[in-house]
């Protein structure tokens, strides 16, 4: 399951890329997040099955560790590329 929605979600973003059309453009977008909406319930099944007991504890500290990757990203790569181009 998390293969084919993550499949369908990129097979939609390649369409919306190509999409001139205003309507046709917020219906591949919908279908999009749609698709990865398949993902997440895999995701979230696995913190229950692993220990139902402290899932949501787990799931925050994934989370956390996630968000965390989404803070320091930007930083890292301000180091990395130090070459200036206006």
């Amino acid at each position: 399951m998390f293969v084919l929605a993550h499949f369908g979600g990129a097979m939609f973003v390649v369409l919306l890329a190509h999409s001139e059309n205003e309507v046709l453009s917020v219906v591949l977008l919908t279908a999009t997040v749609g698709c990865f909406a398949g993902s997440y319930v895999g995701v979230q099944a696995g913190f229950v099955d692993m220990a139902p007991n402290f899932s949501g504890a787990i799931y925050s500290i994934a989370n956390f560790v996630s968000s965390s990757v989404g803070l320091t990203a930007p930083i890292v790569v301000g180091y990395i590329v130090t070459e200036r181009v206006s």
